[in-house]
């Protein structure tokens, strides 16, 4: 792997959309019926989609690979569980985390009647799952760290920020062989050269350090590191 640089700008309004009268989901990269040459996944990344969920409803997924799914509350909160069993309720602010094999059902609900509710679904392949599982987890809260990127948890791939407007942090990576995927929930940035707005996404290949910058008060990131995938995008 050499050194250079190579990056791929994922632009909100250029997201797939699958709705009906009460469900509204837009991908970042192919997804049931939407299917784009140029949205393939990112690595491992295989999902990113931008879920909002009318009140009272609610909808099942079945995996046809063995993943971790993480579950984002942007807006109100969702209750998910695996195989029918039993709801953990997450709000913003916490992650569910399901470990899942292939043709696992998981489901998400709005638990609230007369609202809708906005979240995140995040789909990374992983290899041989020993069982499936459903966690949830609660992020430190970003407002005690501003300007810098908070893991879920203790080698966890996932992580979030939330900075003040030019506030500016550095995401270091111990080598080269890394791919790092960027996605905007609020505000807008610059990260390494190029600017973001709200629900953008910037996968970056190779690349040992990213630069992070707000450019409006309280914008939040989440920012997914992974070992490089040998399939670079053209």
């Amino acid at each position: 792997m050499t050194k250079q640089e190579v990056a791929k700008m994922f632009l909100a309004d250029e997201r797939g959309v699958n709705k009906t009268e009460w469900f509204e989901s837009r991908n970042t990269f192919n997804f049931g019926a939407y299917q784009h040459e140029h949205k393939q996944p990112v690595g491992d990344i295989h999902v990113l989609n931008d879920d909002i969920l009318e009140g009272g409803r609610s909808y099942s997924m079945q995996v046809e690979n063995e993943y971790t799914v993480y579950i984002l509350p942007v807006s109100g909160a969702v209750k998910f569980s695996i195989r029918s069993g039993n709801e953990t309720l997450a709000v913003a602010g916490q992650v569910g985390v399901l470990s899942l094999k292939r043709g696992d059902i998981f489901t998400v609900s709005n638990p609230f009647s007369d609202q809708w509710v906005n979240l995140l679904q995040v789909w990374i392949k992983k290899n041989e799952q020993k069982e499936s599982t459903a966690a949830l987890i609660t992020f430190p809260n970003i407002n005690d760290s501003l300007n810098q990127l908070t893991a879920l948890s203790e080698g966890a791939d996932l992580y979030i920020g939330k900075f003040k407007g030019r506030g500016e942090a550095i995401f270091k990576t111990p080598d080269y062989d890394r791919q790092n995927f960027v996605f905007v929930v609020e505000g807008a940035f610059e990260v390494s050269g190029r600017l973001l707005h709200p629900r953008d996404g910037l996968a970056l290949y190779a690349q040992k350090e990213t630069d992070i910058e707000a450019l409006s008060n309280g914008a939040i990131l989440i920012l997914i590191s992974l070992p490089l995938n040998s399939h670079l995008p053209c």
